[in-house]
């Protein structure tokens, strides 16, 4: 009886440990619009990101992970992109992680990710590092 209630414990904890595992929260952007902030320095930028770019910044951000952390990384909303309203602070120095205000949250770009969205970013006027 001991061996069926140890084994029915783990069965349970492992079932759960699964689930938490899998309900952790994604980075999902729906279509709508995205506007680039960079205010550093001389500097006061706020423009609309065309069509292409914001499809090429949805298809980088979506399905990523959220988590919580105290990175070093400075963040700042005068380094972000507004999606529908909500702020997503890029990295000021050249780290590829991003904060999400809303949910008080982080993800991760690849290298790859990372390069690419910091030269579209420098399309709109931003200069990278602004620590």
């Amino acid at each position: 009886m001991k061996k069926l209630i140890v084994l029915v414990s783990s069965l349970l904890l492992i079932v759960l440990m699964l689930f938490s595992f899998s309900s952790c929260s994604k980075v999902e952007i729906a279509a709508g619009e995205m506007v680039a902030v960079f205010r550093y320095g001389d500097d006061d930028i706020t423009k609309p990101l065309s069509d292409e770019d914001s499809e090429i910044v949805r298809e980088m951000f979506n399905g990523k992970n959220l988590y919580s952390d105290s990175p070093s990384c400075g963040f700042s909303e005068n380094v972000a992109l507004i999606i529908d309203g909500v702020p997503y602070c890029i990295a000021c120095d050249n780290c590829g992680k991003i904060y999400n205000i809303e949910k008080d949250k982080y993800f991760n770009l690849s290298d790859k990710e990372n390069e690419i969205l910091r030269s579209l970013l420098c399309e709109y006027g931003f200069t990278f590092s602004c620590v």
